[in-house]
């Protein structure tokens, strides 16, 4: 532990929860965060999981009088439990050093502009931000312009990068919550103008009819920690919303704005990307050679087809120092420094 480390804390929010999706990009960046040096800041420490309200007040109390004012606090943000959410509030009137990691921001991806009202209501006490990307930047430095903002890129995603052999085929891995990918409902309309394509589906929450699709295969929900090496195809689809043509609702719209955990994992594990052309990461995969981008999930077969096989082995030696980054935590180590 780093000398300074007294002077460095974190909100825990995440400890011992087990996510089968990309909820462990959370528990991820509080990981890295421990490795760093930063001290856990927890209303409900192991030894109190039932504690009481009460108990739990005293203890937000308690960790503001201990906490400096030259301290630095680093939660991750959404805040969902209220004395959490008091505890921060009363930091920030103490001038502790607060970094906010934005992770998610329901108010976009939900569609709902008095919860997002509410959300930058509470975010607007907050100087110091570690956002997904550049457009996640931009569009923060659009509502809160005085803010010191960097950039993850990409999540860390805590596992070993793997090598394995792969070759281009119309075979796409998608991995994540699959309950609210309302697109994959319609996959098998793919097979009349595509009947090569198939897809291989891991994770929760798939709804029944897919399952019987000529064109997927489910392979369940996998350890996230094994994923990465047991993750077949030959790309790593990102993709959300309702819609094959264009990614429809707000999740859809969410795309242009975030950087997905799939991404990191797809990465990980040597899958080049099929990713929609107006993400918010399309551009860094065109500019970096990682994959390939669709207006319309119809123009999949045809641009395999047309990749050599060059281009594409290229693309996997592209992502190889990309993925010791993420395995080894670096990207929100970097970010942590920019803010320092």
């Amino acid at each position: 532990m780093k000398p300074e480390s007294r002077d460095k804390y974190y909100l825990r929010q995440y400890a011992d929860l087990h996510f089968p999706h990309g909820g462990i990009g959370y528990v991820d960046l509080e990981t890295i965060l421990d490795q760093h040096g930063y001290l856990p800041v927890e209303l409900s420490p192991a030894h109190q999981k039932n504690s009481s309200v009460v108990q739990r007040l005293f203890n937000a109390l308690r960790w503001i009088s201990r906490l400096g004012k030259g301290s630095t606090l680093v939660f991750i943000f959404p805040v969902y439990a209220r004395m959490n959410r008091l505890l921060l509030r009363l930091a920030a009137r103490k001038k502790i050093h607060l970094i906010c990691i934005l992770a998610d921001i329901d108010g976009v991806k939900d569609g709902s502009d008095s919860l997002l009202r509410k959300e930058l209501k509470f975010l607007k006490r907050f100087n110091s931000f570690i956002v997904h990307n550049a457009v996640m930047r931009q569009w923060l430095e659009s509502v809160f312009p005085s803010s010191d903002v960097a950039e993850l890129a990409f999540f860390d995603y805590l596992a070993e990068p793997v090598e394995h052999q792969r070759t281009p085929s119309p075979v796409i891995a998608f991995a994540g919550n699959l309950g609210k990918s309302g697109f994959l409902h319609k996959l098998d309309s793919l097979v009349t103008t595509s009947p090569e394509l198939r897809f291989i589906l891991y994770g929760p929450a798939l709804p029944e009819p897919i399952r019987g699709f000529p064109n997927c295969l489910f392979k369940g929900i996998v350890d996230p920690r094994l994923l990465p090496g047991l993750i077949e195809g030959s790309f790593g689809l990102v993709w959300d919303g309702d819609g094959l043509a264009e990614p429809e609702g707000s999740l859809g719209v969410y795309m242009g704005l975030i950087s997905q955990h799939k991404l990191s994992l797809y990465i990980l594990s040597g899958l080049p990307v099929i990713i929609h052309s107006k993400a918010a990461m399309a551009t860094f995969i065109q500019q970096h050679h990682l994959g390939l981008l669709v207006s319309d999930l119809h123009e999949i077969m045809g641009k395999i087809k047309a990749l050599p096989e060059e281009s594409y082995q290229l693309m996997r030696s592209n992502m190889i120092p990309l993925a010791a980054k993420i395995g080894r935590g670096e990207c929100l180590r970097s970010a942590l420094e920019a803010l320092a």
